[in-house]
């Protein structure tokens, strides 16, 4: 069923897609003059698509979990859950990002309170000034960077001004990904840690330093193995290459005669395709797959691990009450997040 719902979302997004683009273009070349610039709105015709497809992704994958032999479930709201992630964007962008901490609790929030487990029902606590507590030490190392930039722009020939201007912008341009990492984890721990499922309630003590930690040193042995296996590919491709290399001059030498005769040689283009395909499946071998999959293995996966190992349930007991609930079919769900790459990770 969920190939089908694959192919049904491709046709749908194939005419959805061809009907917008069609119409931007039309007015792009009637207001606009044909005006390059304008035309490339199509591009954010497809975001709405995006955030449909997480919430139905979402309620399809609760739809096929159980624990313990009870159901999970959603409530239907991806047209609500569009609505409000196309709203809480535009106000994340027009503020320049500040009001991302708010536009994550409210999406989370959405999503959370319309989870089931059984007959049990999911609710999400808290406020979203406590995310905003956290998130606004980007700005500051934001706010470092740009006063050292504006020191060197200001005196550009002083040796002392340089070199400390260019130590700031250094550690406020490293500290800002840190802050991004901190703020992903506390966020995770905040958001669980003032959920309730029933009269239940969670508690996730995770620590920065932990994911932090899985990010270096996975960083480090993804590169490693990347590195050792696409040597092997490349050797490999080198000797399918010097062999049809081979051929070819057996090939040539094979059309003497014919050349003798004054006949000319026809070069084979075997030799050219063959080398482009090896090229560019090298590239994709060593910039996509290879990163992809040991990515999992040594981030992904021990990131999940430690973030489960935190979770703790207070009165799990109480969840013995939760009756099986009705199961949701939602067999197209997936469709639309497959054929746009959505992630919807495996936990809100």
């Amino acid at each position: 069923m969920k190939i089908l719902g694959f192919l049904v979302a491709i046709i749908i997004l194939a005419v959805y897609l061809g009907i917008v683009n069609i119409g931007l273009t039309f007015i792009g070349l009637s207001y606009f003059a044909g005006n390059p610039i304008a035309l490339q709105i199509s591009i954010f015709a497809a975001m709405p698509l995006f955030f449909f497809a997480a919430y139905r992704a979402r309620r399809y994958i609760m739809a096929r979990t159980r624990w313990r032999g009870i159901r999970f479930g959603m409530d239907g709201g991806a047209g609500g859950y569009t609505i409000r992630a196309m709203w809480y964007w535009f106000l994340t962008i027009i503020t320049g990002g500040l009001l991302y901490p708010y536009q994550q609790f409210k999406l989370t929030k959405f999503m959370a309170d319309r989870t089931w487990f059984g007959d049990l029902k999911f609710h999400q606590n808290g406020s979203w000034a406590g995310l905003f507590a956290y998130w606004v030490w980007l700005y500051i190392a934001v706010g470092l960077g740009a006063l050292a930039a504006w020191g060197l722009a200001a005196d550009p020939g002083n040796p002392m001004t340089t070199v400390i201007g260019w130590l700031i912008i250094v550690v406020s341009y490293i500290s800002f990904f840190v802050m991004m990492l901190r703020y992903e984890v506390v966020a995770f721990r905040y958001l669980w840690s003032n959920r309730t499922l029933g009269e239940a309630r969670f508690q996730n003590d995770i620590m920065p330093g932990q994911i932090i930690s899985v990010y270096l040193v996975g960083t480090l042995l993804v590169a490693i193995c990347t590195s050792l296996i696409s040597a092997v590919v490349l050797a490999a491709i080198l000797g399918v290459g010097y062999y049809v290399q081979g051929v070819e001059v057996l090939s040539q030498l094979e059309q003497l005669n014919t050349m003798a005769n004054g006949v000319p040689s026809i070069d084979d283009p075997v030799q050219a395709i063959t080398g482009l395909a090896l090229t560019l499946a090298f590239i994709y071998i060593v910039f996509f797959a290879f990163p992809f999959a040991f990515s999992q293995i040594f981030i992904t996966r021990p990131i999940l691990q430690r973030k489960s190992e935190a979770m703790v349930i207070h009165d799990a007991q109480l969840l013995t009450q939760s009756r099986q609930r009705e199961h949701d079919h939602a067999a197209e769900a997936g469709g639309f997040a497959d054929a746009l790459g959505v992630d919807v990770g495996a936990g809100f």
